[in-house]
């Protein structure tokens, strides 16, 4: 998990130097603060929403917002932790019984 964590820190500032052209601060690591990196790059709201909506459409999962909130003020290694769960669930294969299920739930 150590690996996919990394891997999710760094596609998060791939996609922020590609949205708004700052690199990773030197001292940024997965235990430095979500919210004080952003800080010292001069992110505002609108930033932290298109990066995760771009961290959403990369790895095809939805981050809901209220996760966002909580994650912001905690440090990358959790954030990315959670992502890689979000990651790890979507990967889960789901069997025909609950295929079907979930098509006659939408039919009723």
């Amino acid at each position: 998990m150590k690996n996919m964590k990394q891997d999710v820190f760094n596609t998060i500032f791939n996609i922020i130097h590609d949205t708004i052209g700052e690199d990773k601060p030197k001292d940024a690591n997965l235990n430095s603060s979500v919210s004080k990196v952003y800080y010292s790059m001069n992110m505002d709201s609108l930033d932290e929403i298109e990066i995760v909506m771009k961290l959403e459409q990369h790895y095809g999962i939805s981050i809901p917002d209220e996760e966002v909130t909580k994650y912001k003020d905690k440090t990358f290694d959790d954030f990315c932790g959670f992502v890689c769960s979000l990651i790890t669930a979507q990967q889960q294969p789901v069997s025909l019984y609950h295929k079907i299920k979930q098509i006659f739930q939408h039919i009723k």
